[in-house]
């Protein structure tokens, strides 16, 4: 039998108990504590990783489950130049946690905040289940870079190379360049490895801020690591030494005339300023192409060591002249990597023969570079 009084007692008794509950009063209410709601990542720099982390603690009675969302219309909880972790935990009462807020700028962000068309502020939503939204702002200041900038702008600051009468190029590229020879790069032992032996990833990194503060290189810098300062350098220029207009160009030509005389309508098809740096970085492979001779020369099997390092610098040349866009990765060793695999699996240039001017390969603009590796060409 129920005891009316009682039933109505107790009825009452959790009827309140759910009001203070939902007027969030109860104390077992998931609640939590963050340390701060302003993330300041600091200065950015290219191609350099930066954290900063915050706490977040269970300071109620009951597991908080914590996690991050994106907002409406977005797919991510984050931009493509931050990542954080944990994007989710489970806490329980008086239980903190670090979160870590990652931000690395890539070509594509360093491009991006070059042109002004993105900077380094979001609000990121972090949700308390059964609790309330967290809105956390970060923010940071990237540190103005060379790469990811055009090359027209590059081309028309004051410390061009045009006001020492050099030539019409970055100075950057210049430095590079500079540096590879200054430190052995044409050098034929080290020549012919140059393009398939992977840099020091701290040499690289410091050479990176050496040429955005134009600070000399480190002496203890590699000649194979300045290949992957270069090679960064020109993907990340927004548009490439050769444009997709003139890869067309040469693909056009590819299937009528022979490869003699592809080159010149291909140079001239250039614009101004992507030709005079096109024909100097030409230069500069011919003069590593040059350098590899004498080493090829000791070796048995000279035809077939001969084209597979010139095999070998068309294809890492074609990669950083006009660098195919999904594969270009944050990581230059990554990239290095790519190069080292596509000269091994390529098999479209192994039967080539650079002195058979008939011939129609399949890449025409690897066969251009092959055939400029092998012959001085001037546009006429």
């Amino acid at each position: 039998e129920i005891n009316r009084e009682k039933h109505i007692e107790t009825f009452k008794s959790v009827n309140a108990e759910l009001i203070k509950f939902e007027n969030g009063e109860q104390k077992y209410h998931p609640q939590i504590v963050i340390s701060s709601l302003i993330v300041n990542l600091g200065n950015v720099q290219f191609m350099k990783l930066q954290s900063v982390q915050i706490s977040v603690k269970n300071n109620g009675h009951v597991l908080s489950y914590i996690r991050f969302v994106h907002k409406l219309g977005e797919t991510s909880p984050f931009p493509s130049w931050l990542k954080v972790e944990p994007a989710f935990a489970l806490l329980k009462p008086g239980n903190s946690i670090d979160i870590t807020f990652k931000s690395f700028i890539n070509i594509n962000t360093a491009q991006s905040l070059a042109a002004g068309r993105s900077a380094l502020e979001e609000i990121v939503i972090l949700r308390l289940e059964d609790g309330l939204d967290y809105f956390l702002q970060v923010q940071g200041n990237y540190c103005k870079s060379v790469f990811g900038t055009k090359l027209s702008s590059l081309l028309d600051r004051k410390d061009n190379l045009r006001q020492n009468n050099l030539p019409n190029i970055p100075i950057e590229i210049w430095r590079i360049i500079d540096g590879i020879i200054k430190k052995g790069g044409l050098n034929p032992e080290i020549a012919n490895e140059l393009f398939l032996t992977p840099g020091n990833e701290r040499d690289i990194a410091v050479a990176i801020e050496c040429l955005d503060s134009g600070e000399p290189f480190e002496d203890t810098c590699s000649p194979q690591s300045l290949i992957q300062v270069l090679q960064t350098f020109l993907q990340a220029l927004p548009v490439p030494v050769v444009p997709l207009q003139s890869i067309l160009i040469a693909e056009k030509e590819s299937n009528c005339g022979t490869i003699r005389e592809w080159p010149h309508k291909f140079i001239s098809s250039l614009p101004p300023i992507n030709h005079d740096l096109f024909l100097y970085l030409m230069s500069f492979f011919r003069e590593i192409f040059q350098a590899q001779l004498s080493h090829v020369l000791n070796n048995a099997n000279v035809s077939q060591r001969l084209q597979e390092q010139a095999r070998a610098i068309a294809i890492a040349a074609a990669g950083m002249l006009h660098p195919d866009q999904d594969v270009v990765m944050e990581d230059s060793a990554r990239n290095l990597g790519i190069v080292r695999n596509n000269i091994a699996n390529d098999s479209t240039l192994t039967d080539y023969d650079m002195d058979d001017s008939d011939l129609q390969p399949p890449k025409p603009f690897q066969q251009i570079i092959l055939f400029m590796l092998r012959n001085s060409v001037v546009e006429t």
